[in-house]
């Protein structure tokens, strides 16, 4: 992750750094323990990523627009429901 992450920011011209924040953001946690949760994030990410890229392949995905409406009709029938 981290080379293609640098690999994009050097592509795109931008100074953009990561910050193992995941492994110092909890207390009492060894650092084992914090790479183990790394390590279940990274390939539950990974597996996310790979389903999208299959879905898009298979030409199962909401184009921004659609994804926008749907948004706006859900807003809209809460609204509704709660009475704002």
């Amino acid at each position: 992750f981290v080379r293609e992450y640098q690999k994009i920011n050097h592509k795109l011209g931008k100074k953009q750094y990561l910050i193992p924040y995941l492994m110092s953001s909890h207390p009492g946690s060894t650092l084992r323990e914090a790479v183990d949760r790394l390590a279940e994030y990274d390939a539950w990410f990974r597996a996310k990523v790979e389903g999208g890229e299959r879905a898009y392949r298979e030409g199962r995905f909401i184009s921004q627009e659609e994804s926008t409406q749907r948004a706006q009709q859900r807003r809209f029938r809460l609204m509704q429901k709660f009475g704002q």
